[in-house]
């Protein structure tokens, strides 16, 4: 008898064929106790089988001698051979009505979903006002950077609050901007220098001194000598 088959009587012109999740690797088999069932990982979906077959990607195999792979379900896959499990969608991704795939979709940008096994596109949720999110396949959105603000949901990207007012920064939130205090302390040295202002005062500053000394230097001249001291 081949391989997958046994015959356990003399005399017959044919040999039985191991059953369905069974195989056998043996030659001239006497017992059908040489059919052994499917590892878990593999299946047998025919009588008379030498080798079982491994399971496909996006199906898994379970249990001992099985006689067909079962599909991944919603929310889960698989994309290697012989899998035992599926794997439940990671964080940032879904499975959205399909069975038996090997791969999960990603969450658009601007979306996010921190959770596994996602069964619907619908559990990506659009980023909170405040927070951005630039790629796809996020499980959270990112706060936006100090200084900027995002007032809407599901954006990629957040705006800048000096493009409002150059002494405004971000809210707590992020949501929107506010006067910076520590900058509007500042605004008047900001702006003499912005606008030459400290310049023309330093000058001015320096005018003054240098005739002040003109004048003592002309009145330490003009003095009589025994009076130069008391100047």
């Amino acid at each position: 008898c081949p391989p997958g088959y046994y015959q356990n009587v003399t005399g017959q012109a044919f040999c039985f064929a191991c059953k369905l999740g069974t195989h056998s690797t043996s030659t001239g088999a006497t017992s059908e106790e040489t059919c052994n069932p499917c590892k878990a990982g593999k299946y047998g979906d025919k009588a008379g089988l030498a080798e079982c077959t491994p399971c496909p990607v996006g199906y898994y195999c379970n249990n001992d001698g099985m006689m067909r792979a079962l599909l991944c379900p919603i929310g889960k896959y698989t994309d290697i051979t012989g899998a035992l499990e599926c794997d439940e969608c990671m964080p940032g991704h879904y499975q959205d009505g399909t069975v038996g795939t090997a791969s999960c979709s990603s969450c658009s940008v601007g979306k996010h979903y921190n959770g596994t096994g996602a069964n619907s596109s619908a559990l990506c949720h659009l980023c909170a006002a405040g927070k951005f999110s630039d790629k796809d396949g996020m499980s959270t959105c990112s706060t936006c950077p100090t200084g900027q603000y995002q007032p809407s949901t599901g954006e990629t990207k957040c705006m800048e609050c000096t493009a409002i007012d150059k002494l405004k920064t971000h809210n707590a939130d992020h949501t929107g901007c506010i006067d910076n205090n520590a900058l509007r302390s500042s605004s008047i040295v900001e702006e003499m220098f912005s606008t030459g202002g400290a310049f023309y005062i330093s000058f001015g500053i320096s005018a003054l001194f240098a005739v002040l000394c003109g004048i003592m230097q002309y009145k330490r001249e003009m003095a009589p000598e025994n009076t130069v001291g008391m100047i």
